[in-house]
This record gives structure tokens, sequence and C-alpha cells, in this order.
């Protein structure tokens, strides 16, 4: 996967990055399963996650690393706007470290030799 963005939080940041990941669906539970990322929200290691898809849509991700537990929240509010909760807490879960909300805006640019591009733009907020 990979992404382009920028930030109404810091105009002159730009984001963007790649990142490996693999799905693993429980065979017993195609909502849920395990999702492998090269590197991880949290921290930036290889990370293993728990997902689970709920029956309204939304992907819920969580993920245990050395020093915090990172739980994600993505949905859909049309095909095109995705919001995400993001909550990094101490790895005891004790308390909350860092927690944001981002509304993500896709859109769609279509070029002759290359299909359609993606670009996301996003408010984050903590």
């Amino acid at each position: 996967m990979s992404w382009e963005g920028e930030s109404d939080w810091n105009e002159d940041e730009k984001l963007s990055g790649s990142c490996v990941l693999v799905p693993v669906p429980d065979p017993e539970s195609p909502g849920k399963g395990k999702l492998l990322r090269e590197q991880g929200y949290a921290e930036t290691m290889p990370a293993i996650g728990d997902y689970q898809l709920t029956e309204d849509g939304t992907f819920i991700l969580l993920t245990a690393y050395q020093r915090a537990t990172a739980e994600e929240r993505i949905w859909f509010a049309t095909p095109n706007v995705r919001f995400r909760v993001s909550l990094i807490k101490t790895s005891d879960g004790a308390g909350v470290v860092t927690s944001s909300f981002s509304s993500e805006i896709r859109s769609l640019s279509r070029t002759a030799s290359e299909g359609y591009n993606e670009k996301v733009t996003s408010e984050v907020g903590q």
C-alpha cells in the first residue's frame, strides 16, 4: 500500500509512504483475523495486529508493540470520505498516550496512461 496526503494541521507537511500489508483471515470467522505489517503505526517496526470488521462496516485493528498498544477504528461516511480514530495506549493499558481523529477525502484523477490515481487529504487533531 502507498499513500500521499497533506495535513490541514501543518500546511507545509506532505505525508507519503508505503507499507506491505498481509491480511490473514480467521478461517472460522471471516470478519476477523491477523494483519501483518512491514511497518507499524505506533512504532516503526514490523507488527502483527488483530482485526475485526463489524456489521456496520467499521474496521477495528488492535496492535501490541514493545512499548505501547494501538487501537484504530476506520469507517466510511461515503465511498470517498473515510474517518479514522487512533488511540495509543501504554503497553499495560493503564493510560492513553495519544489520540487522534482524521477525516480523509479520496480524490480521483484519471490520466490516459496511468488509469486512476488516488490522493488522500487529511485533517488530524491530537
